[in-house]
Order: structure tokens, then sequence, then C-alpha cells
């Protein structure tokens, strides 16, 4: 009886395929009988949620030497002009965030953060988006130029326009500047 236990258990361990799991940076190495991917991660107690990244999928059958990686998705909140989403991603740098939330930006648009910097869990991206206004400038062409939510001071100090105590303008200066709004200076 001792000796078909032995036996039983030597064929049983010899039976097991040996994995590696990247666990979101964590190397393990585990012996299984499982048959899929989602069973070994199972085993390991790992819990894939919606957003997490695992490859090979997790339907993927077991096989001796198979590597596995799973990458916890993080939660960022982006803020664009004041409106506020929560999105689940492993993405870290700024760009690909942006980018995995469908989030576009121009090179006119005020960001928080650079779109290189690396995030850690939690960190805001806000975003004030641009919008093109016209700017006429006494008998020179009409040009577009870039802004975000300020006033016509702000616009004509962010384009490097000043005043010289003949100028006038069609506004006020405290006036706030909207998309497609007309400045002239005359």
């Amino acid at each position: 009886v001792v000796f078909a236990s032995v036996i039983s258990f030597v064929l049983y361990e010899g039976t097991k395929k040996s994995v590696a799991i990247d666990a979101d940076g964590e190397q393990l190495e585990v012996s299984t009988h499982a048959k899929t991917v989602a069973d070994v991660l199972a085993d390991a107690n790992i819990e894939v949620a919606d957003y997490d990244k695992v490859s090979p999928s997790l339907d993927t059958e077991i096989s001796n030497g198979l590597e596995i990686k799973w990458e916890q998705a993080k939660k960022f909140v982006i803020a664009v002009d004041g409106e506020e989403k929560e999105v689940w991603t492993t993405e870290e740098k700024v760009a690909d965030i942006l980018a995995d939330a469908d989030v576009t930006v121009t090179e006119h648009d005020k960001l928080s953060v650079g779109l290189d910097e690396q995030l850690a869990e939690g960190q805001a991206i806000s975003i004030d988006k641009a919008f093109g206004i016209v700017l006429v400038d006494g008998n020179k062409k009409e040009q577009k130029i870039w802004s975000t939510k300020q006033t016509v001071a702000d616009v004509l100090k962010q384009n490097n326009v000043k005043l010289n105590e003949f100028d006038r303008l069609n506004t006020k200066e405290t006036a706030l500047v909207a998309p497609g709004s007309k400045v002239a200076i005359t």
C-alpha cells in the first residue's frame, strides 16, 4: 500500500507542468496540473480584473515551460475642461494613458503633466482644451490664434501682443474669450 502510494505520488508530481509567472513584476515558478492560464492564475491567488493584461490569453492551454505575464490595471482620473472620468489601464506614461482613454490632445491644449511623464496610480491628468479665436491687429491680416479658457488680456499676453497707448480693443481686456471669438485691435 505504501509503495503504491509513493508511486502514485511520484507519477502525480511528475506529470505537473512547470510554468513561470510574471505577476506585475514579481517572478513566480509553479508546478501545476491546471488546464488553462486562468486556472494557473487562480491557483496562484491572482484575481484578474477586466482591464488587466494577461499574456497569453486566459483560455490558453498550459504547456511545460509556458511563461505567463499578468499586469494589474491602475486607476487614473482624467479631467478635460473640468469634466472628470476614471480610466483603468496598465499604461503609466501620460500619452499612453490618454490613448487608452481615447482622449486626444493638440499642441495648443494645456496639460497639468507632460505627455512623456510616468504616473503612479491615482494621479490625475488635467487638460484644458484649446480653441481657435481670430485676432485682427490693426491693418494686419486676420490670424487664427489658440487659447484655453482665458480673458482677452491673457490671450494677448500668451501670444506676445502688446498694446500701446493708442490701441483700442473691440471688447474689454477682462472679457472671457470663447471659441470663434474675434479680438480686434484698432
